[in-house]
């Protein structure tokens, strides 16, 4: 509940261009923070909204009694007393209005005194974020520098992701990844090391499998690549003198296309 209105400005700022979203993200929230704490507009932000109900409550009933003002006017042309109804309805609208003015009364305030809006730190955090995104969009995808900005930009995405943003309005990728296969099981006889991998996705799978001790320590690396839905196994070797270490698996991503 206390999310959905980071989600409805995800959502919304998805309609700029990729390299603005992030930059305007930010900005939008130090904005918010100003507004909150420099310009005390919760207070005012509370006051106005009283004042709107107020005046929506005036504006409901005077709609609601134009067919009661009609109707008396007709039967006064015909010398006709109002009829007790209409009369009841009219004494329970003024209490009503008596009620809407009084609380729009309350909620009156001084002139809002605007400070000044951060829009220098706006405009820098903007830049901070459009210049790295139009750096790694011009780079070749053998960069380096490309693969790393890539991954940066990839949090976005999962911004977006967790926003509920539809797929096909989010940031497109710096970098188009080749889906990963998953660990099936990991089998150790002696110094042959069998890792039985999975491709779940429509389109083949590519991915580094990366053997390593429980230390931290890189054993072995190996690009794999499986065919959509299919399954492989990988065997690896290590020393003797590692035969006995624990090990582990990761399957990193492979090389961008």
């Amino acid at each position: 509940m206390l999310t959905a209105p980071l989600k409805w400005l995800v959502q919304a700022i998805a309609l700029l261009p990729d390299l603005l979203r992030p930059g305007i993200f930010f900005a939008a929230i130090l904005l918010i923070i100003w507004f909150v704490a420099v310009q005390r507009g919760v207070p005012n932000l509370w006051y106005a909204i009283c004042r709107g109900l107020a005046r929506a409550v005036d504006l409901v009933v005077g709609v609601s009694l134009l067919p009661d003002y009609l109707v008396t006017t007709a039967r006064q042309k015909r010398g006709e007393p109002p009829s007790e109804a209409l009369l009841a309805i009219g004494g329970v609208a003024e209490r009503v209005l008596d009620g809407a003015a009084r609380f729009y009364e309350r909620h009156q305030r001084e002139p809002i005194s605007w400070k000044p809006l951060p829009w220098i730190p706006c405009v820098v955090i903007i830049a901070v974020f459009a210049i790295p995104w139009v750096v790694m969009d011009r780079l070749p995808a053998s960069s380096e520098a490309k693969v790393h900005l890539a991954k940066v930009f990839d949090r976005w995405r999962d911004v977006e992701a967790w926003a509920d943003v539809p797929p096909s309005r989010r940031a497109t990728p710096g970098i188009t990844w080749p889906p990963r296969p998953q660990t099936v099981r990991v089998r150790q006889h002696g110094r042959i090391v069998g890792v039985r991998l999975h491709c779940a996705a429509r389109k083949r799978c590519v991915g580094r499998v990366i053997l390593r001790t429980d230390s931290g320590q890189r054993l072995h690396s190996r690009l794999v690549g499986i065919r959509p839905h299919g399954s492989k196994t990988v065997h690896m070797h290590v020393s003797r003198a590692q035969s006995g270490q624990p090990t582990s698996v990761r399957i990193a991503r492979a090389e961008p296309r």
